[in-house]
């Protein structure tokens, strides 16, 4: 079939059809027409897509009765309708053979559109059928029989009898100009014949037959400079054409895959913007909209706007049921469209982290959060929206109509005020936008044609989140802004004043060739079928470049050298006529950072390693742990403790946390010890005692948890606890002679003039049965890491924790230490004592007699009681250091650091260097 070939004109006959390849030109023509306007008076043409005008062509037919009315069906399937009916096919038919029935689902159904198109049954019987190809000819017929059954089209079949109904009608354009057009569809080519046998004139058009005055092209090192230099140049072009009297200019940025590049090309245009135009950020912005400096052709899918992504997370919460993981709940409480107080729910949120929750229903929280020993609560706006919510809730897993489902998805956002937004928290321009566009997909989705139906609320849920994932969205933008931003496809058939086409690497341009798996691959390939051939895409691509050349005087072809490290070759397209291109000379590029470090004022250094004092009779944050961060560095004791850096938020993860399974261990032993007191009551128990005591303290301390771990995890980590502790239990055994006579006793010391709050796990009384002599207390800190009794002997000080326990205990001390519960390491003590006697003989004991005994060593002759009054002296001058507010950026080493929430406030390379140049000076 051939065409008249003419440029681009609107200089047609009144009455004439444009057709578009896409709705970006069918808007460019239009603003084209709207400039030639205000030059003379004319009839405005009729610019639209193939999509377009057929619905518009048979709206008017429907509405003068051309149309054979029995004929109709009952409805035509949208693409994702057809889609879940394949998807049913595939399951009734293979019973879960494919691994991703709806990812097969697509697959078929574009082979069915495909076939209806490009192939028909007599191609399909002269090739070789794989099982692949049979199964969609079996589904295909089941398919087509389920659609004649209800009455149904989907939009294949409609098509086809458009053209059917098009033969013998006499409502036809007359003269119609096709615009964009790089090849023609099977469809499409028999329209266009159906209008030549009508008389009707047709030509096909083309942006313009110039040949560019400048080609370049440009080599980036990598994408993100590649996108700074387009944006860049974009720029200064816009500039230049307004010096030059232009005062619409339109400038275009084009890729082969508009989502690679949008993230660095719009962060590049919106700094050039923010340092050259002074307009700000668009995140920065309440009233955040569109640019009116440039149009971005990319929507995005509503599923992953963070505004519906807090409505779906509303409706899974109140609607379905479902449990939850913790770190999508917290993203749903705490969110700017979720109702109540963003500062309370986000306290909210650091609280209920440490419950480690790793999974949760909204009715179970809130029983948690009125329970009367509970601190917590919801804040009151939320609460108050929920509160009915959650009294009424339906029975989540019996089945619903998709009506019933919308109307109580509609009552749930209202009622819970989702997205109203108030204050500081209005909703910006596009926010609007995404929210209406949410609520209008809402209402489309319950008009779907979908089996089975009724369902279950959490299926209707999933079936809504997939349906909007497939809806895009586009914020409106300004369609006249001076710099576009397209896809090639949306390039072919405009013009501009000067183009810049990026990210041409071999990989992108041609598009690889994608041939469906349930069709013949000769069979596409002899019918064109889209994607199926590599050949087929080089040649389309060579035939979009060259449009794209006649596009504009100033062209600009780029691509990476590399990405991530890996190297990238530049499309063959372009490396055809590369000799004909001129090299792209970079300008220079200063990013926001780069100009702020530059007009930066010389810094003046100034050491200042003091905080404010701590006001006498005031308590310290944090207890003895305040204390152990001064000894290890003052500068991060000030940070995580006094500055509250290392209140940060604590991860929710699956399974019990180790510091939880620390806190289970230490309340059993604790529970164990108040009931057994003695060694000589432990030695009279027998194993099954031990074993049934331990058992139900576990049980009772592991209730907590029922409700969010599984009943097998739960039974391995009792089993597991279990078999240290008696293990442990077996070490006490070991030990000379004692009582326990303090479990986690809490203490408030004063040292140095400030308070601390601390608490002693354990305090033993040695009794010295057979050595009477041998007698006094023993101080114990469980501990399921690390920790060494030998770090008491350290100058300076390395276990300020245990030394600052002396001072709450005036008594006769004759030892203290750690007893240490490791599942992968075993039980062991680590202690430090006066004399044998106190604890097991064996090398976890340091014997405090032998190093005073011990020539020429450092405790030569030093008495035990000196020794300790020490270890309470270093304490002492430790929280005076604290309370004086003693803040030097002073460590031993960065290993010891390596846990500090501060850890990036303490800038640990500048203070290395700082320390090297001290010491080369």
């Amino acid at each position: 079939m051939e065409f008249n070939a003419s440029t681009v004109s609107l200089n047609a006959p009144n009455g004439a059809l444009h057709i578009t390849a896409n709705s970006r030109l069918s808007q460019f023509l239009k603003t084209q027409w709207l400039v030639h306007s205000q030059e003379t008076v004319r009839v405005t043409p009729r610019v639209m897509t193939w999509e377009q005008w057929w619905d518009d062509w048979q709206q008017k037919q429907l509405l003068n009765a051309r149309l054979p009315l029995d004929q109709l069906p009952q409805r035509v399937l949208n693409d994702f309708e057809a889609r879940l009916w394949w998807e049913q096919l595939i399951d009734e038919e293979e019973q879960g053979v494919f691994l991703n029935a709806a990812q097969t689902a697509n697959q078929m159904y574009q082979a069915w559109a495909y076939f209806d198109e490009y192939l028909d049954e007599a191609s399909m019987s002269s090739v070789f059928h794989t099982e692949e190809v049979q199964l969609f000819l079996k589904l295909k017929n089941r398919y087509l029989e389920k659609l004649a059954e209800q009455k149904l089209w989907d939009k294949a079949l409609l098509m086809r009898h458009r053209l059917q109904w098009f033969v013998d009608t006499q409502d036809f354009p007359k003269f119609i100009m096709l615009h964009g057009f790089d090849e023609f569809s099977p469809y499409l080519r028999q329209w266009l014949a159906q209008l030549e046998a009508k008389g009707a004139k047709i030509e096909l058009m083309s942006a313009t037959n110039q040949a560019p005055d400048s080609q370049q092209l440009y080599r980036a090192p990598n994408p993100r400079v590649e996108a700074q230099q387009a944006a860049l140049w974009a720029y200064r072009q816009i500039q230049q054409l307004r010096i030059a009297g232009n005062e619409t200019p339109r400038v275009a940025i084009v890729a082969p895959n508009v989502a690679d590049i949008e993230r660095d090309l719009v962060w590049a245009l919106d700094e050039i913007l923010l340092k050259e135009e002074k307009q700000p950020f668009g995140f920065l912005s309440k009233s955040a909209g569109p640019s009116p400096f440039y149009n971005l052709s990319l929507g995005q899918a509503l599923s992953t706007t963070p505004i519906v992504n807090n409505a779906l997370l509303t409706l899974k919460l109140l609607l379905s049921g479902q449990a939850i993981a913790y770190e999508d709940f917290s993203q749903w409480l705490i969110s700017p469209y979720t109702t109540g107080s963003r500062i309370e729910r986000q306290q909210l949120d650091m609280q209920l982290r440490r419950w480690q929750w790793a999974k949760l229903t909204l009715v179970d929280l809130v029983s948690a959060l009125q329970e009367a020993d509970c601190r917590l609560d919801l804040p009151k706006d939320l609460y108050y929206a929920l509160k009915p919510l959650l009294a009424s809730r339906l029975d989540n897993s019996r089945s619903c109509s998709l009506e019933t489902f919308y109307h109580r998805a509609v009552e749930i956002l209202e009622q819970s005020h989702w997205a109203e937004g108030s204050g500081d928290s209005s909703l910006s321009s596009i926010e609007f936008q995404q929210k209406q566009a949410f609520l209008g997909a809402l209402f489309s989705f319950s008009r779907l044609q979908i089996t089975p139906t009724t369902q279950s609320f959490s299926s209707w849920l999933t079936l809504l989140q997939r349906y909007l994932s497939e809806q895009i969205h586009q914020p409106q933008s300004d369609a006249a802004a001076p710099i576009q931003i397209m896809g090639m496809l949306e390039a072919g058939g405009q013009t501009f004043d000067a183009l810049w086409v990026m990210g041409l690497t071999a990989q992108a341009w041609p598009r690889e060739a994608r041939p469906n798996p349930f069709l013949p691959m000769a069979l596409q390939r002899a019918h064109q079928v889209p994607r199926s051939d590599a050949l087929r895409e080089l040649q389309y691509a060579q035939a979009l470049t060259k449009r794209l050349q006649g596009s504009a005087t100033e062209i600009v072809w780029s691509s990476a050298m590399q990405v991530d490290g890996q190297p990238l070759l530049l499309s063959p397209i372009i490396d055809a006529f590369r000799s004909d291109l001129a090299e792209y000379v970079p300008q220079p590029y200063l990013t926001l950072a780069q100009q702020h470090h530059q007009s930066r004022q010389p810094l003046l250094w100034v050491e200042d390693a003091e905080g404010p004092e701590i006001p006498i009779g005031e308590k310290a944050p944090g207890g003895s742990g305040i204390l152990t961060a001064q000894n290890t560095c003052p500068l991060m004791a000030y940070f995580d403790y006094r500055l509250g850096a290392r209140q940060g938020l604590e991860a929710v993860e699956e399974g019990l946390q180790k510091n939880y399974l620390g806190t289970l261990v230490h309340w059993v032993l604790e529970r164990f010890w108040q009931q057994v007191e003695t060694q000589s009551k432990l030695f009279t128990m027998s194993d099954q005692e031990v074993d049934g005591l331990l058992e139900s303290l576990l049980e009772e301390g592991m209730a907590p948890f029922k409700e969010h771990y599984h009943a097998h995890y739960l039974a391995l980590e009792k089993q597991r606890i279990l078999a240290l502790l008696n293990d442990w239990l077996a070490l006490e055994k070991k030990r000379p002679s004692f009582r326990v006579i303090q479990f986690e006793q809490e203490y408030l010391l004063e040292i140095a003039g400030i308070l601390f709050n601390i608490k002693i796990d354990r305090v033993d009384e040695v009794l010295g049965d057979e050595q009477p002599e041998i007698t006094g207390q023993i101080i114990l800190d469980y501990k399921t890491g690390q920790a060494r009794a030998g770090d008491l002997l350290k100058t300076p000080i390395k276990a300020p924790q245990l030394a600052m326990y002396l001072h709450a205990l005036p008594e006769k001390v004759v030892g203290l230490g750690y007893g240490l519960l490791h599942s992968d390491d075993g039980v062991k003590f680590s202690t430090l004592v006066e004399d044998e006697g106190v604890m097991v003989k064996d090398r976890s004991q340091i014997r405090f007699s032998g190093l005073a005994a011990k020539e020429g060593g450092e405790f030569e002759g030093l008495d035990w009681e000196v020794f300790l009054a020490q270890l309470r002296q270093e304490v002492t001058q430790l929280a005076q250091s604290l309370q004086q507010g003693k803040a030097a950026a002073v460590y031993e080493s960065e290993e010891d650091l390596r846990f500090a929430g501060s850890l990036l406030a303490l800038r640990l390379p500048e203070v290395k260097r700082q320390s090297q140049s001290a010491v080369s000076d």
